[in-house]
Parts: C-alpha cells; structure tokens; sequence
C-alpha cells in the first residue's frame, strides 16, 4: 500500500526511473521504468494498492538504485533514489 500526503487535484505522479543518475534532467518514456498515478480521490494519509508489484531487487526490473520523481501536475515537487538499508 502506497501513501502520499497533501494531493487533492489527483494529477500526481511517481515515476521511477531506469537510471540512478540525478544529473539526468531529461525524461522521455525510454526513461521510465514505473509511473504511478495518484488516484484522484485519494484522501490525506490514505493509501492505495499498485497496479503492478514493485521488485525491489537491484538490476533488471529492480528499483534499488533507480532515480524517483515526485511531480504535482507538471511542477517538480522531489527527486531522489531508492536505497535500501
């Protein structure tokens, strides 16, 4: 279950790239490895479930060390990498 606070026009997105390269200003949907849409009628701290399970594994299909967006609409609101600890 994924929980994201403070969205209430439902245009949100997490998208999860296939590099870990912060630099990378660029995004083109050769980029993207995931892209999560928001539901509209999610409520603050309620959660949703995915459409698809998430690998968290590191290469191929995992997500440990790709590049995360976080956009509201087209506006940046964070960026970052999975870890795992």
């Amino acid at each position: 279950m994924a929980v994201i606070d403070g969205f209430e026009d439902g245009d949100a997105q997490v998208i999860i790239h296939r590099d870990g390269d912060l630099r990378s200003g660029v995004m083109t949907d050769n980029s993207i490895l995931h892209r999560i849409i928001v539901p509209k009628a999610l409520k603050p701290g309620a959660g949703f479930s995915l459409q698809t399970k998430l690998d968290l594994g590191v290469g191929g299909d995992g997500i440990i060390g790709r590049r995360v967006t976080l956009l509201g609409g087209y506006v940046l609101l964070g960026q970052g990498i999975f870890g795992w600890n």
